[in-house]
């Protein structure tokens, strides 16, 4: 199952995260919203503590420059974890900078500072610890869907929760009435449109797919297409 996918990713990723913050010479996970950013082979690790109880989304950004042009690379699974972050595979350009949009309840948003990442200079090669996890049993078991869909990349804005519901959450929250998501069978009709958005963040229920299997989705900003791509809705209903 996807949902159950992305859980154990979830906790690989921060077995991972833990165990290079105790090698590190980055000792301290640094409490929101300022957060850790560390270069690991190719991967860079963003982590961080959360004390905001009244957190309900964080997206981690990245750009070519430290003020503009950022993109969001990864919505947060679970914001109001303590321990949270995410490890970003294949990051090849050492130059590029990190933050944080941190959007807490009543619709106040803020941005971490930006940051680039720090080479990590502990005795552990980190590299060396990611590839042995990613060679067990259980990973290989996660890559399964993803090794099916070749070059397939999970969505930003559209995926799933640990819980099996879409979770949509728009790449400017504060003005949810701009876009338009239209969600398709995998190569064929339109199954649904969603627009006239009231909230930048929300669920659906897989059960309106009718069915299990891949699904393509569009998401728009009026009336230009910013996202194509595609969501797995596994066979739990």
């Amino acid at each position: 199952m996807i949902a159950d996918r992305l859980k154990l990713r979830w906790g690989i990723l921060f077995v991972a995260l833990l165990c290079i913050k105790e090698v590190s010479s980055q000792q301290n996970s640094k409490l929101l919203p300022e957060f850790n950013a560390i270069r690991a082979g190719n991967r860079v690790i963003v982590g961080w503590t959360n004390k905001m109880y009244n957190v309900t989304q964080i997206t981690i950004q990245q750009s070519k420059d430290s003020l503009f042009g950022y993109r969001t690379i990864f919505n947060v699974l679970d914001p109001k974890l303590e321990q949270n972050g995410y490890a970003i595979p294949n990051v090849m350009d050492t130059l590029l900078f990190y933050r944080l949009y941190i959007l807490q309840e009543g619709g106040v948003f803020s941005f971490s500072k930006s940051q680039r990442a720090i080479r990590d200079t502990s005795n552990v090669a980190a590299e060396t610890l990611f590839s042995d996890m990613l060679t067990t049993e259980t990973d290989k078991r996660i890559k399964i869907a993803e090794s099916a869909k070749p070059g397939y990349t999970p969505s930003a804005n559209v995926n799933k929760d640990r819980d099996g519901y879409i979770t949509v959450r728009l790449p400017n929250p504060s003005k949810p009435n701009v876009y338009k998501l239209r969600f398709f069978k995998e190569n064929g009709p339109m199954v649904m449109e969603l627009s006239n958005l009231k909230t930048g963040q929300f669920k659906i229920d897989k059960a309106n797919f009718f069915h299990a299997g891949w699904f393509s989705f569009e998401l728009y900003e009026g009336d230009t297409l910013i996202e194509k791509n595609l969501i797995y809705i596994s066979k739990d209903f």
